[in-house]
């Protein structure tokens, strides 16, 4: 059976307390009733100043970001978590005296010991979350640049094909009155390269070799638009490993785009 993370961290706690009582109160040890007084006491600060600094954390961290500001966050940060932990000593010793008849003195050691246990605590609260919201700030980026670099491939793809199907429609057209076998190769193209375009539209990665297949049908109607004007050479001495969908035909219609061909077109 697994123990609820809130009563597994109380009772890893509650043993703190209770090995600290050695330190806190050495004497202790030699009167039963003194031990198990001053480990309670002291195993109640430890649960009061753990959690309730860690609630602390997360409250200064609504007003002050880590990522947007460090300085005020560390600043407000220790300045809170001081505060509420010599507040939360002085309550508890008040109220264990009161309850208990026991006199736990709020004395200069004890002052001391609180202040160093607050810098204990706060280095790890205020740390640990540092980490989380750096790594979160890191990841989100990562993130972010991947979604706006697939963002940026979609928009070329949707800004491509609606283009280039213009153009082989134009293409195709005069096509169909000069050579109807040439048309028919040319339809059969012209559905293979859409074919690849709605198989891939979901994919991030496609082989070398699907893509050059594809390339060799974009060509050729590429070759039928502009006749003896367009001449391409493919030379790959390996055809391994995998590239993003369509990249190849990116780079072929910019370069055709932007070639002297466009021009005289």
């Amino acid at each position: 059976m697994k123990i609820n993370p809130t009563i597994r961290l109380i009772l890893s706690l509650t043993v703190v307390g209770f090995a600290m009582t050695y330190f806190v109160c050495p004497s202790c040890p030699n009167s039963f009733r003194n031990y198990w007084l001053v480990g309670i006491f002291t195993s109640l600060v430890w649960i009061a100043l753990w959690i309730g600094n860690a609630h602390v954390a997360d409250l200064v961290s609504k007003f002050f970001s880590w990522t947007e500001q460090p300085v005020k966050r560390f600043f407000w940060g220790l300045v809170s978590t001081l505060a509420y932990t010599l507040s939360a000593v002085y309550l508890l010793t008040i109220t264990f005296n009161w309850v208990t008849n026991f006199d736990v003195s709020f004395e200069r050691d004890m002052l001391y010991s609180t202040v160093v246990f607050t810098f204990v605590i706060s280095a790890f609260m205020h740390g640990k979350e540092f980490l989380q919201n750096w790594r979160k700030a890191a990841l989100d980026a990562e993130t972010s640049k991947k979604e706006s670099a697939i963002a940026r491939y979609e928009s070329l793809k949707n800004q491509i094909n609606p283009h280039f199907l213009f153009n082989s429609l134009n293409a195709l057209t005069n096509l169909v009155y000069e050579d109807q076998d040439k048309a028919a190769k040319f339809i059969k193209q012209l559905s293979e390269v859409y074919r690849y375009v709605l198989d891939t539209r979901e994919k991030e990665l496609v082989t070398m070799e699907e893509e050059l297949r594809f390339v060799q049908s974009y060509l050729y109607l590429q070759q039928i638009r502009f006749g003896g004007n367009l001449k391409v050479n493919l030379r790959l001495e390996q055809v391994e490993g995998k590239i993003a969908p369509l990249a190849l035909q990116l780079l072929l219609e910019n370069a055709i785009k932007h070639n002297v061909i466009s021009e005289e077109d």
